[in-house]
């Protein structure tokens, strides 16, 4: 049988659908409309669309900042971001170091680089290689980090854990949105 799951958000709602069986959800869509009729009956056919035998809304309906368990989660969401940014700029260095190395080396070994000669060409091939091969080394570090802390996250403190560590990210998306919506200038408000 499969399960239909809504999220009813702010300003979006959205849909995911599996099967009993399945350990994951894919997401179907969004609707847009805030009209709790004409939402109801876009949720409705969906359902029927997917031939879902079970709908769920919102499993879980808020977290309280004071429970220790949601603080452990919000802490290690903001750390997220900074943790993440900082390893892809220490990526970045390293693969730069290996791009500088290389391009002393060729200044070195091939004869007539240097002083710009007629012919002689540098070896475009090796550096290219260095900028793609240490991007992507360098990202998967970064990358898997992110993903083991947030299962980690939820393997020592369960969902409340998660939800307060994904918390976090959404509510700086929320403060960003309202920041680009409500301009001022000169005092002037722009809506």
């Amino acid at each position: 049988m499969k399960i239909m799951a809504i999220d009813l958000g702010d300003a979006h709602t959205g849909l995911a659908c599996c099967d009993r069986t399945e350990t994951l959800a894919s997401p179907i869509g969004v609707i847009h409309d805030k009209d709790m009729n004409s939402l109801l009956a876009k949720a409705a056919a969906a359902v029927l669309e997917y031939n879902a035998g079970e709908v769920v809304r919102e499993l879980i309906h808020g977290f309280d900042i004071m429970d220790p368990v949601v603080f452990f989660g919000m802490l290690v969401g903001a750390a997220i971001p900074a943790v993440f940014s900082a390893m892809l700029m220490l990526g970045v260095d390293k693969n730069a170091q290996r791009m500088v190395a290389e391009i002393h080396r060729q200044f070195k070994e091939i004869i007539g680089l240097k002083e710009g000669k007629k012919g002689v060409t540098p070896e475009y091939g090796k550096c290219i290689e260095i900028a793609t091969s240490g991007a992507l080394k360098e990202l998967i570090p970064a990358g898997l980090m992110a993903i083991v802390s947030t299962l980690l996250v939820g393997f020592i403190g369960g969902v409340s854990a998660v939800g307060g560590c994904w918390s976090k990210g959404n509510r700086n998306e929320r403060i960003r949105n309202s920041w680009k919506h409500e301009t001022r200038v000169d005092g002037i408000g722009e809506q």
